[in-house]
């Protein structure tokens, strides 16, 4: 398993069993930042099996926010923050994607 997927994975442990919200919002605020980073790795860095990995693992992070946003626990600055973690994940994600594809478009 690539190291950056590996360390991924164990963010995404580290979030579900956060048993405080300065701790959920700490390992989620380190797992948006290893997303939004994997872009300015070198090529090659990323597999597209790796991109669908740290998709799979965006999707569970969002699942976790959802639930934790169903939960209502957070003040309303908290649940908006949340909510916008949501979309820059996705944006990430997406980011991600071009990433890994961009290697194989070039070698064309």
């Amino acid at each position: 398993m690539n190291l950056i997927v590996e360390r991924a994975h164990e963010v995404v442990e580290d979030l579900a069993h956060a048993r405080s919200r300065r701790a959920f919002l700490s390992a989620l605020e380190h797992f948006e930042r290893m997303l939004s980073l994997a872009p300015d790795y070198p090529p090659g860095v990323l597999s597209e099996a790796d991109g669908h990995q740290l998709t799979a693992l965006a999707d569970t992070v969002i699942a976790q926010i959802e639930e934790r946003l169903d939960r209502h626990t957070d003040r309303a600055s908290v649940q908006r923050s949340l909510a916008a973690k949501v979309y820059q994940i996705r944006a990430d994600v997406e980011n991600v994607h071009t990433f890994v594809h961009a290697p194989a478009a070039l070698a064309r």
